[in-house]
């Protein structure tokens, strides 16, 4: 049996250690940039109304560590799901007071009525903003993350 000694092995494994690091690192910063990117565009695309979804919608973690490069962006709004995707069906509606100032088009003096619990039927269409923000990423991400990869070299 031969044996073969490598001199400078220690050396080597300690600068390939240095080198994985180093990777791991660039390529945190880029997915964490990438990450920030699609929720700009994300929170551009978003139906906006109060401001509430468009203000929800965070990318976890906020930076990307390197020792687990996993990450995504959400939002924890319940009706993000229906905006993203689209909804047809019945909802409940709960009973509710609501103040009016018209009735059939013309102006009354403004009240208030109560309104009784009812279904309503909705057919809402998805708008894709989650999804078209992430595809918009997906199209420069290898680049970016190839790009990380050569800086830390």
């Amino acid at each position: 049996m031969a044996r073969l000694r490598v001199k400078g092995l220690r050396s080597l494994r300690r600068s390939l250690r240095s080198y994985a690091k180093d990777v791991r690192v660039e390529v945190a910063q880029t997915m964490t940039a990438v990450l920030n990117d699609i929720q700009d565009a994300a929170r551009e695309m978003a139906p906006v109304e109060t401001g509430q979804l468009e203000g929800s919608i965070q990318p976890s973690p906020r930076v990307v560590d390197p020792g687990d490069l996993t990450g995504s962006v959400s939002t924890n709004v319940e009706y993000a799901r229906v905006h993203e995707f689209g909804f047809t069906g019945t909802v409940s509606v709960s009973a509710h007071k609501r103040t009016i100032d018209k009735a059939f088009g013309e102006p009354i003096p403004e009240q208030t009525i109560t309104v009784s619990a009812h279904t309503r039927r909705m057919d809402i269409e998805g708008k894709y903003y989650m999804t078209k923000a992430a595809q918009a990423a997906k199209q420069t991400y290898s680049k970016k993350i190839s790009d990380a990869i050569q800086r830390a070299q």
